[in-house]
């Protein structure tokens, strides 16, 4: 999402990484001059890996839904060859089955109704396979079709079919009325309706009209459990729109020069963010927010100089520092043409615009005017400001403008940048037998010697600090430590045995947790390899639920 928003630099996939090695030559380490130190920060190390599914929406699917504007006739179109709803949508905004080709059958909408001749529209809803079964089983016996009122939420568009647990309401005047006779208010299922996000659990719904039939019933409930799930994406961009749903950045977090046509959008945001860690610094709380070292400088009052561009982009860097090269020998011999890596600047294809940024140029009509000797000093001076400077003062100016509105961000100045990094993401401290002897405390059912409790201080001292930052959000909610490592977590990290129910062996149970006391259940494993695989298994499946809570 901040990708799309323009907040932070995107460094692109591994293969522009490629691509771009080849323009500025060689992958080795940059930023080596300029004096100041690289700082060793936390990169977004794919924290979460967990679910299989992760990229999938569980239990839900986003499916075409024709309705009829005069008598509000719904109908869910299926593709008979798969036997399936249609999720997939073409360029043209057609609804289509996701297994067919583009000469299949297609749903859309300004079509005519069957019933009454009136106009079709189409929409998107985000079904469940529970709202899709009780749909059909709580439809009224011995009708093939009543009015209905259903509930929709106007964020995440997730439907629900109000009724009791025998039978669907019925549209009687405008208000939901069971068979009992009884009025059903929406505000009766706000709290029961299930989202797709909990984001907006208590968002009010949206009463929608609309006429279900037995046979449409059926089919959505039949079919369901062919159609695929509904995949994550942004929530502002439009069913069908492609769009990066990741920022790639390895270096951390750094804003992107602002384009004007997302500029009051992108300063609020940024406004945002400062409020946000602003707060959590006040009160203490960590924030899992990889930001860039120069990002971090900024907040504890440095300057950023030409050579702060290695620490936000180092391929970047690396071009700048050559293209410098080129031109002080230029500027000495005035010899042409003017080469990096023995070619011409002219053979480079460069426009006087920032590189990943065709839009911003660096001159009137820079998207046509091509770089050579003669107005290269103006490019480097041109890229380093937008990177650097002018480029993206605003949005600095809008997080400190946000940060102050919680305490003024000068304060921030008694810190290092290394140091300010520990207090907004915490501590990710290498783990050897002396720290977790220190840190962990054994009870009930274990002791410091028993064995389980001697392999699981193994197993940690082995892990990476993936695996580090995966066992500690599964254990503690957190996949960072307080400042000052295991030693400071509060409460202290406590594990006990999880006693095995006949005829289970403790080999088929995994790890279970409560998070909000730091409490690991470990049952009594035969093995230090049975432990390891078993606490994996939970690290990886246990991330994002309670189902080992």
């Amino acid at each position: 999402q901040g990708s799309r928003l323009g907040l932070w630099r995107d460094q692109g996939s591994p293969e522009d990484d490629d691509a771009a090695g080849a323009t500025s030559g060689g992958d080795e380490d940059s930023a080596e001059g300029g004096g100041s130190r690289r700082m060793e920060h936390l990169p977004n190390d794919g924290l979460g890996q967990a679910p299989a599914q992760a990229g999938y929406i569980r239990g839900f699917h986003q499916i075409c839904v024709i309705r009829c504007t005069a008598c509000t006739l719904i109908r869910f179109p299926r593709c008979t060859e798969h036997h399936t709803l249609m999720t997939s949508v073409t360029a043209e905004g057609e609804g289509m089955c996701h297994r067919c080709d583009g000469s299949s059958a297609r749903a859309k909408g300004g079509g005519t109704c069957k019933e009454c001749t009136g106009e079709e529209v189409m929409e998107w809803w985000m079904l469940s396979e529970e709202e899709a079964a009780y749909m059909h089983s709580a439809f009224p016996a011995g009708q093939s079709s009543i009015d209905h009122i259903l509930l929709q939420c106007p964020e995440c568009k997730s439907v629900n079919f109000p009724g009791t647990e025998q039978c669907l309401i019925i549209n009687r005047g405008g208000q939901m009325t069971s068979q009992s006779g009884r009025v059903m208010r929406e505000q009766d299922y706000r709290a029961v309706t299930r989202h797709v996000t909990n984001a907006c659990s208590n968002v009010p719904l949206t009463e929608v009209a609309g006429r279900l039939t037995v046979e449409e019933c059926l089919a959505a409930a039949q079919l369901i459990g062919n159609t695929p799930e509904a995949e994550e994406r942004a929530d502002d961009l439009p069913v069908g729109t492609e769009g990066s749903r990741h920022v790639n950045a390895p270096h951390g977090l750094f804003p992107s020069p602002l384009l004007e046509a997302t500029q009051t959008q992108v300063l609020a945001h940024f406004k945002f963010v400062g409020r946000l860690v602003g707060k959590a610094l006040l009160d203490q709380r960590h924030l899992d927010l990889p930001l860039s070292p120069a990002m971090l400088k900024v907040m504890v009052g440095h300057k950023l100089s030409f050579q702060d561009i290695g620490l936000v982009d180092p391929q970047l860097f690396k071009t700048l520092c050559k293209l410098q090269e080129a031109l002080r020998l230029y500027t000495e011999t005035r010899q042409t043409p003017v080469q990096i890596d023995g070619c011409d600047i002219a053979d480079l294809g460069l426009a006087m615009t920032v590189p990943g940024y065709d839009t911003i140029e660096l001159c009137p009509g820079g998207a046509d005017v091509e770089v050579t000797a003669d107005n290269l000093e103006q490019y480097i001076e041109g890229v380093t400001a937008q990177v650097i400077g002018s480029g993206i003062s605003k949005q600095l100016n809008a997080f400190k403008a946000g940060f102050d509105e919680v305490f003024p961000v000068r304060h921030l100045q008694v810190y290092s940048a290394e140091e300010l990094e520990l207090r907004i993401r915490g501590d990710v401290e290498a783990w050897d037998l002396d720290t977790l002897r220190a840190s962990i405390h054994a009870d009930h059912g274990f002791t410091d010697c028993s064995m389980p409790i001697v392999w699981l201080m193994n197993v940690m001292t082995s892990m990476d600090k993936a695996q580090r930052r995966l066992f500690m959000r599964f254990v503690t909610g957190s996949p960072t430590l307080p400042a000052g490592g295991l030693r400071r977590l509060n409460p202290r990290l406590t594990v006990v045995r999880k006693e095995a129910e006949a005829p289970l062996r403790a080999d088929d149970y995994l790890p279970s947790v409560m998070t909000c006391a730091n409490y690991l259940k470990l049952p009594d494993y035969t093995s230090e390899e049975v432990l390891r695989k078993q606490l994996f298994m939970a690290m990886q499946e246990g991330q994002l639920s309670f189902l080992l809570s």
